[in-house]
């Protein structure tokens, strides 16, 4: 029929639109991580702190515009899902493949990841579930996710990235174990 063949044909164009934008996204992380590294010299501040602030805003603006898009068109599930399913699959997809790949040095004093790692995004990230947690069982009881309940995330996340830039700059504001 009509429709099996046009399936077909758009299986080939589908395919090359993969393949560009995989092609893009390897470009791209390469300029990303030599950025990163550029910022990082230049700010003083460790790549850890460059990577869990501005790298991870940039990574997850698709999350956000993808949110934002459910949210709109009545599907804030999705929202939900795809933050928490992006979350598990850092923590446990990316580390692991990447760790897989070639060992990671998280404890590096070179790179003063273990005092801004252990002392600041550690506790942070430990403390930002318990709060979410928190949030999501008032909004399942109140069967809505509030805009109030969104401004304490967002002041939250800047005072995280204040806090990141304030500490990996002065190794001496986090102290040693």
């Amino acid at each position: 029929s009509a429709d099996e063949s046009a399936d077909v044909k758009a299986v080939p164009v589908v395919l090359f639109i993969l393949l560009v934008g995989a092609t893009v996204v390897v470009v791209s992380s390469h300029v990303l991580i030599e950025s990163v590294t550029v910022v990082a010299l230049r700010l003083s501040v460790p790549q850890v702190v460059i990577s869990a602030t501005l790298v991870a805003f940039g990574t997850s603006l698709p999350e956000l515009v993808v949110g934002m898009t459910a949210i709109r068109r009545g599907h804030p599930e999705l929202l939900v899902g795809n933050v928490i399913g992006a979350d598990v699959l850092n923590v446990l997809f990316v580390i692991g493949a990447s760790a897989i790949a070639s060992p990671l040095p998280i404890v590096d004093s070179a790179a003063r990841i273990p005092e801004v790692f252990l002392y600041v995004h550690l506790p942070a990230m430990l403390a930002i579930l318990v709060l979410f947690r928190l949030f999501i069982f008032r909004a399942v009881r109140k069967n809505t996710f509030e805009r109030p309940m969104g401004l304490p995330l967002v002041l939250l996340y800047i005072v995280f990235v204040v806090i990141s830039f304030a500490v990996g700059g002065n190794p001496a504001a986090v102290g040693t174990p």
